[in-house]
C-alpha cells in the first residue's frame, strides 16, 4: 500500500527537462504564434472599434474671503457664522462638494442649459425626455432588470441625469490644497469642457439662490426689529447689521462666483485616454501565456507529469 502511495506521488512531479524540452519544441512555438496572432487580431479590432474618450479635468477652490472693512459685520456676520454660508465658509465648499453630483443640480441644470441632448445624442428625444434610439448596453440593462422583476426607466429626467453625473463624474479633494478635481470621460471634448464648465456655474448658483432667501429672512428680520426697538443703541446695532445685509445682497447680485472659482478652468487631453494601449497590451499578453501555457500542459501532460 505504501509503495503504491509513492508511486503515485512520484507521478504527479514535474519533469523539468521535458517540460524545457516541449517549450523550446517546433510544437509549442508554432502553439505560440497561432494564439499570438488570434489575440493581437481580437485586441487589434477591439482597439479600432472600442469607443475613444478623452478625459478632461477641471479644478476648483473655496473663494477668497472679501473682510468687511467697514465694520458692518456685528449682527449680521453672527448670523451668517450660523447658517454656515457664506464666501469662502468651509461648510459652504463642504456643499458645494456634496451637491456636485446631486439630483438637486441636475434639477437646476436642465433648467438652466439642459446638457441631455449633449450627452446621449441622437439616443434623447428633448420633447419626451426619453431615449429612442435604445443601445445594445441598456437592452441587456432592460432585459436583466425584467429577469429580476423590475422595470428600467427609460426617460432621463432630474434623477437619471444625477446618476449619470455620479457614475462618471469623479471628484477628489487634495487634502493639502484642498482643491477639488472634477474629471469627466466622454467621446466629444467640447461637450465635456462644456459639461464641466457649467455643471460648476449651476452648483454655485444653486448655492447662491439659497444665500439670497437666507439674506433676505435676515433684511426682514431687521426690519421688524425696527418698529418694535426703541433703545438707541440697539436700533443702531439693528441699522449697522440692516446694511450690512444689503451690501451683501447687492454683492449677491453681481455675475460673480459665489462659493468656488476656477483653479484650472476645464481642459481636455489630447489623445484619447481610453482605451489605453499599454492596459490592452498587458492584458493581450496575459491571455497569450495563460492560454499557450493551458494548451501545452494538457496536450503534453504525460510528459512532463512524469
Amino acid at each position: 500500500m505504501q509503495d503504491n502511495q509513492d508511486n503515485q506521488q512520484e507521478s504527479k512531479q514535474i519533469n523539468l527537462a521535458n517540460l524545457r524540452a516541449v517549450i523550446l519544441s517546433r510544437n509549442s512555438i508554432t502553439k505560440l504564434l497561432i494564439v499570438s496572432l488570434f489575440f493581437g487580431f481580437i485586441s487589434y479590432i477591439y482597439l479600432i472599434s472600442a469607443d475613444q474618450k478623452y478625459e478632461v479635468k477641471a479644478i476648483v477652490s473655496a473663494v477668497e474671503q472679501e473682510t468687511d472693512s467697514q465694520g458692518l459685520g456685528g449682527i449680521a456676520d453672527s448670523f451668517s457664522s450660523i447658517t454656515g454660508m457664506g464666501k469662502s465658509s468651509p461648510v459652504g465648499y463642504n456643499k458645494f462638494l456634496s451637491l456636485v453630483v446631486s439630483e438637486r443640480t441636475a434639477r437646476a441644470f436642465i433648467a438652466y442649459q439642459d446638457p441631455r441632448a449633449d450627452l446621449f445624442g441622437d439616443n434623447f428625444d428633448p420633447s419626451t425626455g426619453e431615449i429612442i434610439n435604445v443601445p445594445l448596453s441598456l437592452k441587456l440593462k432592460k432585459f436583466i432588470y425584467f429577469l429580476i422583476g423590475r422595470d428600467l426607466n427609460l426617460v432621463i429626467d432630474a434623477a437619471s441625469l444625477a446618476g449619470h453625473l455620479n457614475e462618471e463624474v469623479l471628484v477628489s479633494v487634495d487634502r493639502k490644497t484642498n482643491f477639488a478635481t472634477l474629471s469627466y470621460l466622454t467621446e466629444d471634448r467640447e461637450v465635456g469642457i462644456d459639461l464641466l464648465t457649467n455643471l460648476v456655474k449651476v452648483v454655485d448658483s444653486v448655492l447662491k439662490e439659497q444665500e439670497k432667501k437666507t439674506v433676505q429672512l435676515s433684511i426682514d428680520y431687521f426690519y421688524k426689529q425696527l418698529d418694535t426697538v426703541n433703545k438707541v443703541t440697539s436700533r443702531e446695532a439693528l441699522v449697522r447689521g440692516l446694511a450690512s445685509k444689503e451690501i451683501e445682497m447687492s454683492a449677491l447680485g453681481e455675475d460673480s462666483s459665489f462659493v468656488v472659482e476656477f483653479v484650472s478652468p476645464p481642459t481636455a487631453s489630447s489623445m484619447p485616454v481610453t482605451p489605453g494601449l499599454f492596459n490592452t497590451f498587458l492584458f493581450c499578453l496575459t491571455l497569450i501565456f495563460v492560454t499557450w501555457l493551458f494548451l501545452i500542459l494538457y496536450s503534453n501532460k504525460k510528459q512532463i507529469f512524469s
